[in-house]
C-alpha cells in the first residue's frame, strides 16, 4: 500500500511553513492574531509572520494538552498540534473555533501517515490541516496542505510547479548510508554523522546546528516541492512505514522502562503512526536514553527550540522534553 494520494483541494510544498502560510492565508489571518501552543518550534512564527498575523500563545500541560484555551478569546485561527504524531483531542479546540468563529488548523507536521482512533488521516480533521513528509522519511523537502471545508476549496491557490532540481550529492550520501545501516546494522551513517558533527564543531564551536532566531522572521527557499521528494513519496508502502514505527515505539519503550524519566505518551492508539519516542527527563538521564537505543540505528535529540517570546527557565518540563527520533 502506497502512502496517501492528494485529494484535488490539496496543495504540496517545499516545507510546512510555506503550506502553513497558505493556510493562514486562507483563513483570513492578515492582521488578526492566530492562537499557538506555547510549546512548539519557533520556526512557525515564520510562518505567523510572513502571513501578516501576530502570535497569540496558549499553555499546555505535560500530556501536551491545551490549557486555558477557552480565556483566550477573539483569535482569527487556533493551531491543534499532534505533538510527536500522536493525534491531539480536538474536542476542546472545535468548542473554541464555535464559540469564537475561529478556523481550526491542525499541525500534523510529525504525524504524516498517522490516523486517529476513528481512523480518520491526520491533517484532515480541522477546517484546514498541514503534514511534512520529511519528518517522517528521509526526503530532501515536502509537505502537504490538506484543505478540508469546502468554503477554501475555491480560494485555494493552484498547485505550484514541482522543482525538477536534483538532489544534492550530501544528501544521496546520507540517505543511502542510512539505508544500508538499517538493513544490515552496518554504523555507516552513524560514522558519517559523526564526522560532520566533529567538523560543524571546529567551524562553529557546536556539533549541531545552532538554533537561528531569524527563522522567526523568515521562511526557507521556495515554496515549490522537489518533484524527486514527491516520487520517493509515491513509492513509499506506509503499511510497513507505520509498523516500523510502531515497533519501534514498543521495543524502546520497553528498553527504557526503569528510566528516570517520563514519557509523554504510554501506549499507542490504533493508527497512530509514532514520530518518535518522546519524554521528560534530565539531560543527564537522556544521554542514557541515546546510549541506550543506540542499537535501534536511532537518534535522540532535544526538541524545541522555543519561540522568543515563550519565556521559562530551565527547569520547566517545556526545556527538558526530548525524543528519540524513528527517522
Amino acid at each position: 500500500m502506497t502512502a496517501p494520494l492528494l485529494r484535488p483541494s490539496d496543495r504540496t510544498f517545499s516545507f510546512a511553513r510555506h503550506a502553513l502560510v497558505e493556510a493562514f492565508r486562507l483563513a483570513g489571518c492578515k492582521g488578526a492574531e492566530i492562537l499557538l501552543p506555547e510549546f512548539i518550534c519557533r520556526d512557525v512564527i515564520g510562518a505567523v509572520n510572513a502571513a501578516g498575523a501576530t502570535p497569540r500563545y496558549y499553555p499546555v500541560n505535560e500530556q501536551l494538552q491545551p490549557v486555558h484555551l477557552e480565556g483566550a478569546k477573539g483569535a482569527k485561527a487556533v493551531l491543534a498540534v499532534n505533538y510527536f504524531g500522536i493525534p491531539q483531542d480536538l474536542a476542546i479546540f472545535r468548542k473554541y473555533c464555535q464559540e469564537n468563529e475561529a478556523v481550526l488548523i491542525e499541525d500534523n507536521a510529525h504525524g504524516f501517515l498517522g490516523r486517529d482512533l476513528s481512523g480518520a488521516l491526520l491533517g484532515t480533521r480541522g477546517d484546514l490541516g498541514v503534514t511534512s513528509y520529511r519528518k517522517t522519511l528521509r526526503v530532501l523537502d515536502g509537505a502537504q496542505l490538506y484543505v478540508n471545508d469546502q468554503r477554501f476549496v475555491a480560494k485555494t491557490d493552484p498547485q505550484l510547479e514541482p522543482s525538477r532540481q536534483t538532489d544534492p550529492m550530501s544528501f544521496r550520501i546520507r540517505r543511502s548510508t542510512s539505508r544500508i545501516e538499517r538493513r544490515t546494522g552496518l554504523p555507516l551513517f552513524r560514522l558519517l554523522q559523526t564526522t560532520t558533527r566533529g567538523l560543524r564543531q571546529m567551524r562553529t564551536g557546536s556539533s549541531l546546528p545552532v538554533s537561528d532566531p531569524m527563522s522567526e522572521k523568515t521562511l526557507p527557499g521556495s515554496p515549490e516541492p522537489t518533484s524527486s521528494s514527491l516520487n520517493f513519496i509515491s513509492r513509499v508502502n506506509s503499511e510497513q512505514e507505520v509498523e516500523r514505527r510502531r515497533r519501534l515505539f514498543g521495543e524502546i519503550a520497553s528498553v527504557v522502562s526503569g528510566y528516570d524519566i517520563q514519557p509523554i505518551i504510554k501506549q499507542l492508539g490504533s493508527g497512530a503512526s509514532p514520530y518518535g519516542f518522546a519524554f521528560i527527563g534530565s539531560a543527564k538521564e537522556a544521554a542514557r536514553v541515546r546510549r541506550a537505543v543506540s542499537r535501534f540505528h536511532v537518534e535522540t535529540i532535544s526538541w524545541p527550540d522555543l519561540p522568543s517570546a515563550v519565556t521559562v527557565d530551565n527547569n520547566h518540563f517545556y526545556r527538558n522534553v526530548w525524543v528519540v527520533n524513528f527517522l
